[in-house]
């Protein structure tokens, strides 16, 4: 499932109020970094978010992360918290993710296992919003940061 494509997308653009435009680095890694395989991969939603985490951590990250969050998911998710019926690790391919999952990830799952990088309580679920809405949410977001 590519759900989680515009929480990559958002992070890496930021349009400012003058109209300009600037660009947030993130550190990159492919969805099939744990496989070498990009055949059925599914994982580019927790991809999305050990970029984004690795980006607030200042670290680089790893196909062994990927592993650990699949296992989280497979071993945390809940039809409670909006997660799929079941995730499977699928040869390490994921099982595709939803928005409630992504959440659940970045803001509980981080810190555990194989993954080693602080969890970020203040991720929420984010869908159904085009990009422009989506660009407008991070700004807001990122002038709040500003203020304090």
């Amino acid at each position: 499932m590519k759900h989680s494509a515009i929480f990559g997308l958002v992070l890496s653009l930021w349009s400012h109020c003058d109209g300009s435009t600037a660009v947030l680095s993130a550190p990159f890694i492919t969805e099939w970094a744990n496989t070498g395989n990009a055949t059925g991969s599914n994982n580019c939603g927790p991809a999305s978010v050990l970029m984004i985490a690795s980006a607030y951590a200042n670290s680089n990250p790893v196909g062994t992360q990927l592993t650990g969050m699949d296992e989280w998911l497979q071993s945390n998710c809940s039809v409670a918290i909006g997660c799929y019926a079941t995730y499977s690790l699928n040869n390490g391919n994921g099982s595709g993710t939803n928005t409630q999952e992504l959440a659940a990830l970045a803001t509980s799952g981080l810190s555990s296992g194989g993954i080693g990088l602080p969890n970020l309580p203040a991720a929420k679920p984010f869908s159904n919003n085009t990009l422009t809405d989506g660009l407008a949410m991070l700004q807001q977001e990122l002038s709040q940061e500003t203020q304090l």
